[in-house]
């Protein structure tokens, strides 16, 4: 007579020590700098073990390494909703954020994972360069620098959009970002491309962090109010436009030499 309770216990064995191996073997590739490889085990692994959270998390981190913050961000919300105490899952999730410029919502992340797993001190080194950066974004001056840098990035990255090249686009409007948090310009272009893709709640994250940079640039305005309007904001959309009519109205004025009426 075969001994079934026997027979499982093996198996449940081998399936962790095939969870381990997968995790290591990832872990490995992204120690020595290449997340391409490491996203391509964790993909892999993901096959067989779906709901598992340390591949998840760590898929994500891969992800976000090679700028695809869509795949990230889906593999972080699944390991979330599966395990919602899961510190790692929120600090990938503040990664993700602090990436895509949202600092204050990504030192909420950070603390909340400290929140989970008080033993953290790498993460806590991580709070402090997220408030640092939330420091460096703070407007030396609310209006608006008139002579941005990184021109040479920008016309490339705007000729990248031409070719219908968008995420080669992106990549430089972030790269900028990470030198340059308020970057004006940059903002607008990668708020454009999330329009783009009807990624309007992005759009709307990253053109209030520029107007709250260059409250009198009447452009950011206007595409913040399409940007609410699109998700059904419609009193959000209307302050905005009407920020846009002020605005525009004072550069008219200015313009036609009326600017003391």
């Amino acid at each position: 007579m075969v001994n079934c309770t026997a027979a499982v216990i093996p198996t449940e064995v081998q399936k962790i020590k095939r969870q381990q191996e997968c995790f290591n073997r990832a872990v490995a590739h992204m120690r020595a700098g290449n997340p391409e490889l490491a996203a391509g085990v964790c993909k892999e692994g993901l096959n067989e073990f779906p709901e598992d959270a340390n591949i998840l998390c760590l898929a994500a981190r891969a992800l976000i390494a090679l700028k695809r913050l869509d795949e990230a961000e889906a593999h972080i919300d699944k390991a979330i909703k599966l395990h919602s105490k899961f510190p790692v899952a929120h600090e990938a999730l503040a990664d993700l954020m602090l990436v895509k410029g949202q600092i204050d919502d990504a030192i909420k992340s950070y603390e909340h994972a400290i929140h989970l797993d008080p033993g953290r001190s790498d993460i806590l080194q991580k709070v402090d360069h997220a408030r640092k950066m939330a420091i460096q974004v703070q407007p030396r001056s609310r209006k608006r620098r008139r002579n941005m840098p990184f021109a040479d990035e920008i016309a490339r990255a705007s000729q990248f959009e031409r070719n219908g090249q968008g995420d080669k686009a992106e990549n430089i409007y972030r790269d900028i970002l990470q030198r340059d948090p308020d970057h004006v310009g940059a903002i607008r272009l990668l708020a454009a491309i999330a329009s783009t893709h009807r990624k309007f709640k992005d759009a709307e994250t990253l053109l209030q962090q520029a107007v709250s940079l260059a409250p009198d640039f009447p452009r950011l305005w206007l595409d913040l109010s399409v940007a609410q309007l699109e998700q059904e904001k419609t009193e959000e959309s209307v302050e905005s436009a009407k920020r846009l009519c002020r605005y525009g109205c004072a550069l008219s004025r200015v313009a036609s030499g009326r600017g003391g009426e």
